[in-house]
């Protein structure tokens, strides 16, 4: 179910130096996050809601990523390896994120423009601290850069809060309890913030963190209840619950004034999180047929091998052509073009060659699938993840299994 057409194959493999054993649909899911995100910024009034699915979709994504390359790691070295995971996210993120920088950098000098919020911003992304600083009131140009900084501040504490779970607990059920209970507190905190600070907290780390927990959360349910994450994601698969969950995600593009509801913040986003994961849930346990035919789409798969640099660029494109009175069609399309341009660029003559720094070759990641005997997706992604975050991770099948007894991480 996760295999694409050849010609896709062809172009997902000129994009990322590799091709072979990915799961396509997993790398669709990417693509469509991402184009959520284009029509967010490129078409802010007729897709309102679309910036908030498409983060939401990629925080659920890595939650589940970054769970399922540590158990990996744990299974097969029995310890994480934390200097050799960060070794790998710098590798993966900062040539990338430098690039863009240097190309901003050179515009707006050649347009005459401030290159000293240019220099705030690449100090606050660089440290993962733009989300903070937005909080703040600080000016800041690239805004969205503030979704990286609050993945990569996940990143820092979840190995950690594993570890202790390992050393103290040494069971995945302890460390799937403890992420559905997090889940729940980020969710207090997160309606206590917005009723003191109101729609500031958006940018908050404690605002998007249930959404990673809860990626995190199925990953490691299925890896300690192996035999039912795989019936449960049968029923979950199953059309009638994923038409509901594709519809309460889709629902939310064209809802007016999310970031700013107090709805959004106590009943919305857990809402969403929950129709995301059944939607991921169904795609690894599952796919309905018309799903894999979408996200395997030769134009949805080049969208998410290029996700993290068309991240980077699609805003500054967008914003630019906005200030300069664009009409909105125009500026969706010629918009979007140029962005993908730019992404295509910065993907294959910048980050794959990043991510050799260091290494003989580009890792190719895995996809999750549940446990030993069962194999599939689940067991891929347990035994082959080597790339962690929703924006560049990509996936390959695989029959090795990890034992269902072993610790988290």
């Amino acid at each position: 179910m996760s295999g694409s057409p050849r010609g896709a194959g062809r172009l997902v493999e000129w994009l990322d130096g590799r091709g072979q054993g990915r799961d396509h649909l997993l790398d669709g899911l990417r693509g469509l996050a991402i184009l959520l995100v284009l029509l967010r910024h490129g078409a802010p009034t007729t897709f309102p809601g679309a910036g908030i699915l498409g983060v939401d979709l990629f925080f659920v994504l890595s939650g589940w990523l970054i769970t399922s390359l540590l158990v990996r790691d744990w299974h097969r070295t029995g310890t994480l390896r934390l200097g050799r995971f960060f070794a790998h996210r710098a590798r993966r993120l900062l040539p990338a994120l430098y690039a863009m920088f240097a190309v901003v950098l050179l515009a707006t000098v050649a347009l005459g423009s401030d290159p000293r919020t240019v220099g705030l911003d690449a100090l606050f992304a660089t440290t993962y601290s733009f989300n903070l600083a937005s909080y703040a009131g600080v000016a800041v140009g690239n805004g969205p850069l503030w979704t990286l900084s609050t993945e990569e501040q996940f990143y820092a504490v979840w190995p950690v809060v594993l570890i202790v779970l390992i050393r103290f607990r040494r069971t995945v059920r302890a460390a799937f309890a403890t992420a559905c209970a997090l889940v729940v507190v980020v969710a207090v905190v997160r309606s206590v913030s917005y009723a003191r600070v109101g729609s500031r907290v958006y940018v908050l780390p404690t605002t998007w963190a249930d959404a990673l927990l809860a990626g995190a959360a199925l990953a490691l349910a299925a890896q300690a209840w192996p035999d039912g994450w795989r019936r449960v994601g049968r029923v979950v698969g199953r059309w009638p619950v994923q038409a509901l969950c594709w519809a309460a995600a889709l629902g939310s593009v064209a809802v007016p004034d999310l970031k700013d509801g107090s709805l959004t913040y106590t009943l919305g986003l857990p809402l969403l999180a929950a129709a995301i994961v059944g939607i991921l849930w169904g795609v690894l346990a599952r796919p309905l047929p018309v799903v894999a035919l979408v996200l395997s789409r030769p134009e949805v798969l080049a969208l998410g091998a290029i996700s993290y640099s068309l991240y980077l660029y699609n805003y500054l494109v967008f914003q630019y052509l906005i200030q300069h009175h664009v009409s909105t069609p125009v500026t969706v399309v010629v918009g979007s073009a140029l962005s993908v341009t730019v992404a295509i660029a910065s993907r294959r003559w910048v980050e794959v060659p990043g991510m050799r720094l260091g290494r003989g070759r580009v890792p190719v990641a895995a996809s999750p699938s549940p446990a030993p005997r069962n194999g599939g997706r689940m067991g891929a992604w347990l035994t082959n993840t080597t790339s962690s975050d929703a924006f560049t991770t990509s996936s390959s099948p695989s029959t090795d299994s990890a034992p269902s007894s072993r610790p988290v991480s």
